[in-house]
């Protein structure tokens, strides 16, 4: 039998194997809290590409997904003043350099208006709690849903900078940032998985109003 990618069951039962191995210790009986991310990996993987040939994966998917997201997230600090300086421990050369050229945008001539940036888990896991424990979130339960979802593949963050030419040049919201976040590939593969085996990309959604330069500015530099 070949599974998804050409994997055989030796395969697959060595990559579990492996897994149990690293994450349970027999002779002290004691579990590496570490690997729940990698177990929680590989039973998602299986849901999507191999369902057909595993049974009770449904039960086993919960079940992980569940102590994934209370683990995970803890990474990156308990307690929410935790979160928040850790993220920005981990961010803040970015959140410059993401500011920097937000700024170029703004430019009567900009070389480029729009810049992507590609990086880990755990910068977006930084960058989220960076912005959500801020003053920058609007809508408080808003920030709250967005603080709970499961951060997965292509989970993207998006700032977006406008002019209102309608307002005075001295007006604080001339020009204002728009932040957006979106989960990525979250969704649960036994409700939502196409025939290509794929997860769709959930849409980002709004973290904030209109938040005016200058605000946003003090937020780049630890301000609020």
């Amino acid at each position: 039998i070949r599974l998804y990618d050409n994997e055989t069951l030796e395969e697959l039962q060595g990559r579990w194997l492996t897994l149990v191995q690293e994450f349970y210790d027999k002779e002290t009986d004691t579990f590496n809290t570490t690997k729940i991310p990698d177990i929680y990996d590989n039973i998602k993987y299986d849901s999507l590409h191999n369902r057909e040939f595993l049974q009770g994966l449904r039960k086993i998917y919960i079940a992980a997904k569940n102590v994934a997201n209370f683990v995970i997230p803890q990474e990156y600090g308990v307690f929410r003043k935790q979160k928040l300086l850790i993220g920005r421990s981990i961010v803040q050369p970015l959140l410059e350099h993401i500011f920097g050229n937000l700024m170029k945008g703004a430019d009567d001539a900009p070389s480029h208006r729009v810049s992507l940036y590609f990086s880990s888990e755990s910068h977006l896991h930084s960058l989220r709690n960076t912005i959500l424990l801020s003053d920058i979130p609007h809508n408080q339960t808003v920030a709250t849903t967005l603080e709970a979802m499961e951060i997965n593949y292509m989970a993207h963050c998006v700032f977006r900078l406008f002019e209102d030419p309608t307002r005075d040049t001295n007006d604080p919201l001339r020009f204002y940032v728009d932040v957006q976040f979106a989960p990525g590939a979250a969704l649960d593969p036994f409700i939502f998985m196409g025939q290509d085996h794929l997860l769709p990309v959930s849409r980002p959604i709004p973290v904030n109003g209109r938040v005016p330069l200058a605000k946003f500015k003090d937020f780049i530099h630890g301000k609020t």
